[in-house]
């Protein structure tokens, strides 16, 4: 999964991703970003990446889950 954020000079930036459903959970493998801080963790089937930046800019982010 691949994607482009906006984010703005030191405020966290969240994206939130279902990786579970009907039984099913998808975990992720690798996250990475073109510049940024990346922080994650798993909440109630939802997965929670944080992306901090020391100055306001755009992103790309990648994210691969295992197989």
């Amino acid at each position: 999964m691949t994607g482009q954020s906006t984010v703005v000079e030191n405020d966290p930036y969240q994206i939130r991703i279902l990786v579970e459903s009907n039984g099913k959970k998808y975990l992720p493998d690798k996250i990475e970003t073109d510049c940024c801080n990346v922080t994650y963790h798993l909440e109630d089937g939802v997965l929670l990446v944080t992306l901090t930046s020391k100055i306001s800019q755009r992103v790309n982010w990648q994210i691969q889950f295992k197989k």
